[in-house]
């Protein structure tokens, strides 16, 4: 809502079979600083992330972990995106003083499982889309000039070897600004929005 808050409807109680609404029915507001959240395909849990860089769980409110204090300050001062798949969360935030992004991975219970950084001037990330294959998470990442991210996180790897890789980013021929990504087919072909229009991005 416009205080930054999440505010979750059960439809259910909200509309009937028949079409009608049930006025009296009042949802759940999550009273939180809300700068973007992501909702469990599995669970419909809800995962915030503040603009502070406050990671927590509207299920789960006790638990709390605070970016700014993890990986030596390492992921940033600036907090604005997170997706989630398979039980694990991912976090893009930007870091000023490195003009970097980093890509930050976490587990259902907010565990820090790994993170990559990527120079990068003066662009945050606008979203991300994952998907799965075997046992490794894809990341796709729209930074706001023309650049598209590819990263790569595998639970599996040996203990204290790097677990997120950034494969390569893909500069968007003709884009001078980018809106976001969508899937057109889950997992197989992206589109990105921006300007000047909508391009497809494939996955191989």
């Amino acid at each position: 809502d416009t205080n930054c808050h999440v505010v979750q409807y059960d439809l259910k109680q909200l509309l009937s079979l028949d079409g009608t609404v049930n006025h009296s029915y009042q949802p759940t507001i999550h009273k939180t600083a809300c700068e973007d959240f992501c909702v469990s395909p599995n669970t419909s849990e809800i995962t915030v992330i503040t603009k502070e860089g406050i990671l927590s769980q509207t299920h789960n409110p006790s638990t709390t972990v605070d970016l700014k204090t993890l990986e030596f300050g390492k992921l940033g001062t600036q907090y604005g995106t997170i997706e989630t798949l398979g039980g694990y969360y991912v976090v893009a935030s930007y870091n000023a003083s490195t003009q970097s992004i980093a890509y930050s991975v976490f587990s259902e219970q907010l565990d820090i499982l790994g993170f990559a950084t990527k120079p990068s001037a003066n662009q945050m990330v606008q979203n991300m889309l994952l998907y799965q294959r075997q046992d490794t998470l894809h990341i796709l990442a729209a930074n706001e000039a023309n650049t598209v991210d590819v990263l790569l996180f595998n639970d599996t790897t040996e203990k204290g070897k790097v677990k997120v890789h950034l494969i390569r980013s893909i500069a968007v021929s003709g884009a001078t600004y980018l809106r976001g990504l969508v899937w057109r087919v889950e997992s197989q072909e992206a589109l990105l929005c921006g300007l000047p229009g909508v391009k497809s991005l494939k996955m191989n």
